[in-house]
């Protein structure tokens, strides 16, 4: 409790197994909450590298979009899991952040027993979601490593025009009716404000506020993650915000 106000109350419900022995596989359940807003083109890190063996269930997300960008989609980067000594590549990569929540076109509120957008507030650019792995829990043996893109897109003319207002983006790729325009890969690409800048769906790096809280089980009971920001980290931006 880091308010001012003691706490006189606590409800709590703990279901367990008694058992004689505990398991020689038994995994102990972590939990580890991260709120960032990194630079432009760096992933927001779900999970820092946990050493160990164990299995990764699912995380809660929050995104707070920079009104910068205005209404344009800001879920086109993809969960990337870095499994057992992955380091420039991932074993497991998603196709864009709503994909993984099992949605597609947008995030608008559902609630699902595995997934869902509990919180989908447009005008206000907030999200709140979750995506459990009941039945597709991940594994790892050496170790594991969580990332989310933070991607965005929209029309080339809607990116051009937060852009000249000053948002802070990067284009990455351009969909023209099916073909894709990887500007990566090009020694020369096109810039955003040029004429022959491909006009179709162009997707872009961007900046926004994340948070998410990541579960997971692992042989030992301790992890080595850092601690939770303070208390004042933890609010900037948001304290008084109802």
């Amino acid at each position: 409790n880091d308010s001012d106000t003691d706490l006189t109350h606590l409800y709590y419900n703990v279901n367990f197994d008694r058992w004689k022995h505990a398991p020689a596989d038994m995994g102990y359940f972590h939990a580890w909450w991260h709120r960032a807003s990194p630079s432009l083109g760096k992933d927001f890190v779900l999970l820092p590298r946990v050493h160990g063996r164990g299995t990764f269930i699912g995380a809660n997300f929050g995104v707070h979009a920079d009104p910068a960008y205005g209404d344009l989609w800001w879920g086109e980067g993809e969960v990337k899991i870095f499994l057992d000594g992955d380091r420039a590549h991932p074993s497991i990569a998603g196709t864009g952040f709503e994909d993984y929540l099992g949605t597609a076109w947008g995030m608008s509120t559902f609630i699902d027993r595995y997934s869902g957008c509990i919180i989908s507030d447009k005008k206000r650019r907030r999200w709140a979601c979750y995506r459990y792995l009941g039945p597709d829990p991940v594994h790892f043996q050496k170790d594991i490593r969580i990332t989310v893109q933070q991607i965005g897109g929209g029309p080339r003319d809607q990116v051009r025009k937060v852009a000249a207002a000053g948002a802070a983006l990067k284009p990455i790729s351009v969909d023209v009716s099916g073909h894709i325009h990887n500007l990566l890969d090009m020694a020369h690409p096109p810039q955003l404000a040029d004429k022959d800048f491909p006009d179709g769906w162009t997707n872009f790096y961007r900046r926004d506020d994340w948070s998410a809280t990541a579960y997971f089980y692992l042989d030992r009971p301790t992890d080595d993650l850092p601690r939770p920001a303070p208390l004042k980290d933890r609010l900037e931006g948001i304290a008084g915000d109802h």
